[in-house]
C-alpha cells in the first residue's frame, strides 16, 4: 500500500489513463485523471457496498 492508503500506479506518460483507489470501509473511493474512457468520462466515483 501506499501513502494513506492507495495503492501507488507505474508509467511516467501523463496521458495515460491512472486510477486511484482508496478503500475506506465501507466506502471505495475511486479518482481517474480525465484520461480514461475518451470524452465526458469519469471513473471519479465513491461506491457503498450494499448488503444483501
Amino acid at each position: 500500500m501506499g501513502d494513506r492508503g492507495t495503492l501507488p500506479h507505474a508509467g511516467d506518460d501523463p496521458a495515460d489513463c491512472r486510477l486511484r483507489l482508496r478503500l475506506s470501509p465501507p466506502f471505495l473511493l475511486a479518482e481517474d485523471n480525465g484520461a480514461c474512457g475518451g470524452k465526458n468520462v469519469s471513473f471519479t466515483t465513491i461506491c457503498r457496498r450494499k448488503t444483501p
